[in-house]
């Protein structure tokens, strides 16, 4: 729209630079075009304010139908879109694409992306923390292969090392020959209670030596000891059958799944390769360990094989790039990871660089903060966390509270629909609308307000307008465009923004952008049906108002879908 009247600008004023000039103005008040003269001042040793003025004259004189008003403010001429023009531009956009289902915005550089996510370490059930990475993966993801990407989603399973041996042990000497079959329990909440058993023991009887046998219990397992593994894998598939549970409940699957044990030798190869083709800091210490320096990086020494030969766990992730580069061949890798983990990204980015597989310009940590409790931070090993089968639950149970109260003649069966989806909602959006490298602070009840920046104000936002819709028995259709007055202005231009919020959130993996953009519309529509009686309206303003709101609900339900959020048409 902007650049058609620009084009006709352009036509009429051909001296004027405008693919250089011409701006987004800071205020809607200023209008929609704002060109700045500050360029011209200089060329011209003229006042750009002077400028400003004489440009104002030749535009006015030309009575281009599609602009209302042109004005010089100081040294910026400002350019107001005819409302009726901007209306029907911007409305039967949305219209038509939302008949296509295409999407309002399209990268111009389309990709094969790789998302790496939520990688859990299987030693205890998934909680909050994965919640977050879950949901960040699930609606990039969709974001990405909405605006043109293609898009594999991969995981990696944590399922050797210490912290494994440590909830082996620990059944090992109280598990008593227990299952979760035995004890009613879920495969993953059963062993996550004897991860955090073995802390609870070790830390009240340090003579049962609990580490040292965990050790040593990790040394059988990497020499193949038959009872250690055959224990192990008895262990291993408790916690992932659980977590195949929980990544239903939260609507995640993946294109391909790996395991750290499958691949934690391997990589060794690659290191070898790298030191003798000597690839640049890639050296050998006294003791014939390998080792990469990145001292001219700031990232110190990493050692990626012992003397003995064995692998370090970067090894591993070399190898792992290798693997997913054989079977996806992508354009960009992100791996979405917490934030404590910079340092191993900023090492591995560099060593994938230095041995061929692409540095920072092909891979992306997508790097996200701590989410605390209102008493504090959550500690798997102390067993103070909020498990996401449980998070899930308790939300649901809460949005089937406020259900009842506010509409107690609901059927049981919808109360139950609708309370899953809220519950949902408000969990996926509360976390989302965070930028992902802030920490903060995870409050249910806020988080289910029907009031405020929370998931169920944008559905109820979308329920009101499609209860409006079947009130009025609407059947779209294009109204006249003059019908609109200033009442919805801002509404119609916070609905042509959301191109700009899913261009964000796609080129900068900035998600709670379209959180965001999506509280702002909502407000926007609710100031409008507060003000203004739409179903009371003349009949032609009546259907110039419908259309708006049904571009409006079609906005919200493409927003929400790439959040992954589900929206319901009655609350």
């Amino acid at each position: 729209m902007k650049q058609q009247i620009l084009d006709k600008v352009q036509a009429l004023l051909p001296e004027l630079p405008l693919a250089q000039l011409a701006e987004a103005p800071k205020l809607e008040e200023h209008g929609d075009i704002a060109i700045p003269f500050f360029l011209l001042s200089k060329e011209r040793k003229q006042s750009p304010v002077h400028i400003a003025k004489e440009y104002e004259e030749k535009l006015r004189g030309f009575q281009i139908p599609e602009i209302a008003k042109v004005e010089a403010a100081g040294p910026y001429l400002n350019i107001h879109i005819s409302l009726s023009y901007k209306a029907k531009s911007v409305l039967e956009n949305i219209a038509e694409k939302s008949k296509t289902h295409s999407s309002f915005y399209e990268t111009a550089t389309k990709q094969k992306i790789l998302v790496e996510y939520p990688s859990p370490n299987n030693n205890k059930a998934l909680h909050l923390g994965h919640v977050r990475n879950i949901f960040l993966g699930n609606s990039l993801s969709k974001i990405l292969k909405k605006t043109g990407n293609t898009v594999f989603k991969v995981n990696l399973n944590n399922d050797r090392g210490i912290a494994i041996c440590k909830s082996l042990l620990s059944y090992k000497l109280w598990g008593e020959g227990k299952t979760p079959e035995s004890e009613k329990q879920k495969s993953d909440k059963f062993g996550t209670y004897y991860y955090t058993l073995f802390d609870k023991e070790n830390k009240a009887h340090p003579e049962l030596k609990l580490e040292e046998k965990a050790q040593e219990l990790l040394r059988l397992w990497e020499a193949g000891d038959k009872e250690t593994l055959d224990l192990w894998r008895r262990f291993i598939d408790w916690m992932l059958e659980g977590n195949k549970e929980t990544y239903k409940n939260y609507k995640i699957s993946f294109d391909k799944e790996y395991f750290e044990s499958e691949i934690y030798k391997e990589g060794k190869e690659i290191v070898q390769k790298a030191f003798e083709n000597k690839v640049q800091g890639f050296a050998k210490d006294e003791s014939g360990a390998i080792f990469v320096d990145l001292e001219d990086k700031n990232l110190g020494k990493k050692f990626l094989l012992r003397s003995d030969g064995t692998a370090l766990y970067m090894t591993q992730d070399l190898y792992l790039a290798y693997e997913k580069e054989k079977l996806f061949h992508p354009d960009k890798y992100v791996f979405i990871v917490g934030s404590e983990q910079e340092y191993h990204f900023h090492v591995l980015f560099e060593l994938l660089s230095r041995i061929g597989f692409g540095g920072n310009e092909k891979n992306f940590h997508l790097s996200y903060g701590m989410i605390y409790l209102p008493e504090g931070r959550m500690k798997s090993r102390e067993g103070n966390v909020v498990e996401a089968d449980e998070l899930l639950a308790e939300q649901k149970a809460l949005a089937k509270e406020n259900l009842k109260e506010r509409n107690p003649n609901l059927s049981e069966e919808e109360l139950e629909k609708r309370a899953q989806i809220i519950g949902y909602s408000s969990l996926a959006f509360f976390i989302l609308k965070f930028n992902p490298r802030s920490d903060f602070v995870f409050n249910p009840k806020e988080s289910l307000s029907f009031e405020g920046e929370t998931g169920p104000y944008v559905q109820y936002t979308y329920a009101r307008i499609c209860s409006i819709l079947r009130k009025a028995a609407y059947k779209e259709k294009a109204p006249d465009f003059t019908e609109y007055s200033d009442k919805e202005l801002a509404l119609i231009n916070t609905l042509a923004k959301y191109k700009d919020a899913l261009e964000e959130a796609s080129e900068q993996y900035k998600i709670s952008a379209l959180a965001h953009y999506l509280v702002q519309l909502c407000k926007k529509f609710n100031e409008l049906y507060q003000n203004e009686p739409i179903l009371k309206a003349g009949e032609k303003r009546k259907q110039a108002l419908l259309y708006l709101c049904s571009c409006t609900a079609s906005i919200i339900k493409d927003a929400l879908d790439l959040l992954d959020i589900e929206v319901l048409e009655e609350m």
